[in-house]
């Protein structure tokens, strides 16, 4: 099985596109480019884990701002089909925390967010999707070898191994990190990602290969999340790393934007960036032998 390519800044990626043009040295001008800034990027993330979940607001920027304005002062909750709803407080700026929650099978949940200036954002109604596959195992396997200078390199990759449900279409979205200790925050930006549909392997056991090269001597644990997603966000996920990969920048030209799945209620036509993911996941822990 092919190994995807590590996803790790995806969202950064999209909020602080400036960034690609970090090394250039003399002014660019990308037509339309100052307007597409200013708009409201959004990274949620809810899953059946009990525990806090956050989601962040920013802005993103014209090429000559060097600041990536927080999105601060919205009212963020989410509502499910049973009139439920979670309320997200900020407690650092543009970072708004849930209380300890999961997401329940069978239900459907919608995000809706408010901003200071009145301005409202709400997704369609997302469903949680079955669970996905359960980990049969989880490995570290020797990478170590030589480089192209000679030098000896000594590493790990982390392999997750699960069956895959035959007959049905699944669309799997991973993330991870490792750590001195089995202790993890909650996830966030810098944790590593991967997605892909089961279209190659459906109904066979597959063993995933983390796309990211793990230093022993400084990480002893990996955790790794195994979530089932919808389809729209698998698509979404994998258009994004289709373009970073191409080494386009997603909402800038050549590159069509891509389009989330928020809209401000009185203006469907205004471009919302980022995605509310909706998942059910599983997960598990590695040591990483020496």
């Amino acid at each position: 099985m092919k190994s995807f390519q590590d996803l790790k800044h995806y969202f950064p990626f999209l909020i602080f596109f400036t960034c690609f043009w970090a090394g250039c040295t003399e002014p660019v001008n990308v037509p339309g480019l100052d307007a597409q800034a200013n708009q409201l990027v959004v990274d949620a993330l809810f899953t059946t884990e009990n525990r806090v979940h956050i989601i962040y607001l920013s802005r993103s920027t014209a090429i000559t701002n060097a600041n990536f304005p927080e999105e601060t002062r919205a009212t963020v909750y989410i509502i499910d089909d049973q009139n439920n709803r979670i309320d997200f407080i900020e407690q650092n700026p543009g970072s708004y925390f849930s209380p300890t929650v999961a997401a329940q099978q069978g239900r459907t949940y919608t995000l809706h967010i408010i901003t200071n200036d009145g301005k409202r954002y709400v997704t369609p109604p997302q469903v949680l999707p079955n669970a996905p596959a359960p980990i049969k195992s989880l490995v570290a396997v020797d990478g170590s070898g030589v480089d192209d200078d000679g030098n000896a390199v000594d590493f790990a990759q982390v392999e997750v191994t699960f069956e895959d449900p035959a007959d049905e279409e699944n669309f799997y979205y991973w993330y991870w990190q490792s750590n001195t200790t089995e202790q993890f925050g909650i996830p966030d930006l810098t944790w590593g990602s991967a997605a892909e549909n089961d279209e190659l392997f459906n109904g066979n056991e597959l063993v995933f290969t983390l796309d990211e090269e793990f230093n022993r001597s400084l990480d002893q644990y990996v955790k790794v999340y195994q979530a089932e997603v919808s389809q729209d966000t698998y698509t979404f996920l994998d258009n994004l790393k289709r373009q970073a990969n191409s080494g386009q920048v997603p909402i800038l030209p050549p590159g069509q934007p891509l389009v989330g799945n928020l809209t401000n209620q009185d203006n469907p036509n205004e471009l919302v960036l980022g995605y509310f993911v909706l998942a059910n996941v599983t997960s598990a822990t590695v040591k990483l032998t020496p």
